[in-house]
């Protein structure tokens, strides 16, 4: 019999749906790319946990003459994340939208990184404390401008 509730741990300290992230700020609003090496690391180790990862894609659907289906066409969308980050301390640097991270979130089927891929905050929650630390609810969507993997 399992145990109710428990969390899952995938050979590591952290349970499944949970990773460490930096996250960056640029510092030059009007660089046409944004990426790690030309952005200020402003949180390093961060734990995000609770990470939902999702991708939409659009349906457009075929008529016939008489008004029937005939076919259908998904054309994808953008991938999102959400989550909480752990904010180490209560001095710890608040995440804005704006702000990103980098990693590499998908593997191949032979289990090898498909790529980094850069996704940027649009929507932060204001931090609520938990312990010692404090937590901020994120949204994140996909950068395939500045993503390394999509380049």
């Amino acid at each position: 019999m399992s145990t109710r509730n428990k969390i899952y741990y995938s050979g590591s300290s952290m349970p499944t749906g949970t990773r460490t992230l930096d996250f960056y700020r640029p510092t030059d609003p009007t660089a046409v790319a944004t990426s790690a090496s030309n952005s200020a690391k402003i949180a390093t180790a961060v734990i995000f946990e609770d990470l939902d990862i999702s991708e939409d894609a659009t349906t457009i659907k075929r008529r016939g003459t008489k008004g029937e289906p005939t076919d259908k066409k998904l054309i994808a969308g953008d991938k999102s994340m959400s989550g909480t980050a752990q904010l180490a301390t209560s001095t710890s640097v608040t995440l804005q939208p704006g702000d990103f991270c980098v990693d590499s979130f998908e593997v191949n089927p032979d289990g090898s990184a498909t790529g980094n891929e850069q996704y940027f905050i649009t929507k932060a929650s204001s931090p609520e404390k938990a312990d010692d630390a404090r937590k901020q609810s994120l949204t994140l969507e996909i950068d395939f401008t500045n993503s390394p993997r999509w380049q």
